[in-house]
């Protein structure tokens, strides 16, 4: 084997090693560490369906409805929010909810999925009791008053 040939070998080499340990890297943090941090998580969960119900008067109400998805202390889901006018459904919005727990504590960021559609949501929430009820505060950007603004919140477990 002459230096070319060698020199070839060991670049060849060099860059199957760097791709097999990037591989590895990837499936540590995409699997074994999730996988055991799930294993040791010892806190409250609330993976699972929510609801708030808003009434806002003049017959303007919100129904709010989360499935949530829980791995460890890190939330993430999908949010309806189904906004209607003296019983009529006005507008429907699907937003992506992303968010983590901590000691009862459920902290949140909801974003549209239509990236057309400017506006966010951020709550935080306390789990109240046996874990059947989240309690705290919202607060959002209002398209409509172009101000941000929030409310006292809170979510049941369906």
């Amino acid at each position: 084997m002459n230096n070319i040939e060698s020199l070839v070998v060991g670049v060849v080499s060099g860059i199957v090693t760097a791709v097999i340990l990037y591989l590895l890297l990837i499936l540590f943090n995409r699997i074994v560490l999730p996988w055991y941090r799930q294993l040791v998580y010892q806190g409250v969960d609330i993976a699972g369906k929510w609801e708030e119900h808003l009434d806002f008067g003049n017959g303007k109400t919100q129904v709010i409805t989360a499935e949530l998805t829980q791995k460890a202390n890190s939330i993430t889901g999908n949010v309806t929010i189904v906004k209607a006018a003296n019983g009529q459904i006005t507008r429907t919005e699907i937003m992506f909810i992303k968010g983590t727990i901590k000691d009862r504590l459920f902290s949140a960021t909801l974003i549209p999925v239509d990236k057309k559609r400017v506006g966010m949501i951020t709550t935080l929430l306390e789990v109240v009791g046996d874990g059947g009820r989240m309690s705290g505060w919202a607060s959002w950007y209002d398209v409509g008053m172009a101000r941000i603004t929030g409310q006292e919140s809170e979510w049941i477990r369906i």
